[in-house]
């Protein structure tokens, strides 16, 4: 079915706007009319038709994990309470607020609706269903217990976002506070430090060797700052543009993984997703030697991936996926020995939840430390910094009234 976009006054006599999923233009009106609104412009055809997908909605906003979530846990919901596939999902079109996702779920539905498969129509998007999503809901479809395998999903997905959320919660005060401390240092030095420094040059005597650095690197943010912010921004598109690039991740990931503390927090991330993601597969009916494939996509970590592509390889001929990981050197003997039992017991994915419990909780306390560590840092730099440009200001008005005596 098409998409409408439509622009109306609500029962509140404020303005709403959006897309809604009709036959036609008659049944998007009648739809609207029953939901109170009141069209006060002609309704648009939606310009999926006219472009692809997801070049029409580029610019919109990706649909984030939670809502992923909300909307797995919503569909087997409806499955449940015994709605045909068709029809539970033309509800959650219905539904969606963000307009990527709707548009999105109205055109898997159609696809099903087409005969398709509901993996199949979701393999279509992979901007939106991952592939560790698709194969959890064919190996569910298949195994007739789909509902179960999107209640896994839901769940995996609402785990990914806790973790998610709690990086992104440590990251955002050390960045703020960064950001603070570059707008005051600009302040300082292109406003403040030339007035100050003015009175200096007009005595005529030598300046102290702070000084003299104070104002040449003022004078040069001052007079040049259009190109210095230039060079910022050519410098940070070209180190994003070698970062999306394989030797480009490749260097950056030595990099982190060499910092002191950073690469064990970041390792101690990778590891809880590496078991997290391995357990919702396999609790999926997903086979081991797949679930290995998928789960080396969606590492995030270049090392790893490798490794778990070659774990991959080995189970497919036969062999053990505990000596497969342990020659890669990634995996700590803790979480080894751990495979090893559930290679020997026949119970890996209780295994990889236990890996998961254990990475989570480890990560938690990395992150706690990892800030405790950050802010005395992060002031001592910024006191470094201020310090030298006090004591820049302070030593030639020491002098000059040494001078006067």
């Amino acid at each position: 079915m098409p998409l409408y976009e439509y622009i109306g006054l609500g029962s509140n006599g404020k303005t709403v706007s959006g897309v809604i999923d009709a036959e036609d233009q008659a049944g998007a009106r009648l739809s609207l009319k029953g939901k109170g609104v009141f069209l006060t412009g002609p309704l648009r055809e939606s310009r999926k038709e006219a472009v692809s997908l997801f070049g029409r909605l580029k610019w919109e906003a990706r649909p984030g994990l939670k809502e992923l979530s909300s909307f797995t846990y919503q569909l087997k919901t409806l499955l449940i309470s015994g709605l045909p596939m068709v029809d539970a999902l033309t509800v959650l079109v219905n539904e969606e607020k963000n307009s990527r996702l709707k548009a999105v779920l109205a055109a898997v539905r159609d696809s099903v609706k087409e005969g398709e498969t509901i993996a199949a129509a979701l393999s279509g998007y992979p901007e939106v269903f991952n592939d560790l999503y698709v194969n959890m809901v064919a190996a569910g479809d298949a195994g007739g217990m789909l509902e179960g395998a999107l209640g896994n999903l839901s769940e995996h997905l609402e785990r990914q976002e806790r973790v998610s959320a709690k990086v992104r919660a440590a990251m955002i005060y050390p960045a703020f506070m960064a950001l603070i401390g570059v707008i005051i240092l600009s302040y300082l030095l292109t406003s403040v430090v030339p007035k100050v420094v003015t009175v200096f040059q007009d005595v005529g005597k030598a300046l102290p060797l702070p000084t003299v650095i104070l104002i040449t690197i003022s004078s040069a943010l001052s007079a040049y700052w259009m190109l210095f912010l230039s060079i910022v921004m050519f410098a940070s598109y070209m180190g994003y543009r070698f970062y999306r690039s394989d030797k480009g991740k490749k260097a950056f990931e030595r990099f982190f993984d060499s910092l002191p503390y950073i690469g064990m927090t970041l390792h101690s991330m990778y590891m809880a997703r590496f078991g997290r993601t391995l357990e919702a597969l396999l609790k999926g009916g997903v086979p081991l030697s797949k679930a290995l494939a998928i789960t080396s996509k969606a590492a995030g970590h270049a090392g790893m991936g490798r490794a778990l592509s070659d774990a991959e390889k080995a189970v497919l001929e036969g062999g053990s996926l505990t000596h497969s990981l342990r020659e890669s050197g990634i995996f700590p003997e803790s979480v080894l020995s751990l495979i090893t039992v559930g290679e020997t017991g026949g119970n890996l994915e209780e295994v990889f939840a236990r890996i998961g419990d254990a990475k989570e909780k480890e990560l938690d306390s990395r992150l706690d430390t990892l800030l405790t560590l950050l802010e005395p840092v992060m002031i001592l730099v910024m006191g470094a910094i201020v310090g030298f440009i006090v004591l820049a200001i302070l030593l030639p008005i020491f002098e000059m009234s040494q001078m006067s005596f």
